[in-house]
């Protein structure tokens, strides 16, 4: 996707469940889209994800790749 031109790219590195997945990017296009970075929106979204599943399986898969402001 970056090749392609894609600025950034928010994936995880193994599965996770789909549920877990919509709620963090269901999070992370909130702060997004109300002003905030994307580097903190991921990072308060993935904090909050993983307030509620403590598990490292349901939250430590997720990265963002590319330029990130």
């Amino acid at each position: 996707f970056l090749v392609a031109g894609a600025q950034n790219v928010i994936m995880s590195l193994f599965k996770v469940d789909d549920k877990i997945t919509q709620e963090l990017m269901l999070k992370f296009y909130n702060y997004w889209s109300n002003g905030i970075s994307k580097r903190e929106a991921f990072q308060k979204s993935k904090a909050e994800i993983k307030a509620l599943y403590p598990d490292p399986l349901h939250w430590g898969s997720f990265v963002i790749l590319g330029h990130i402001e």
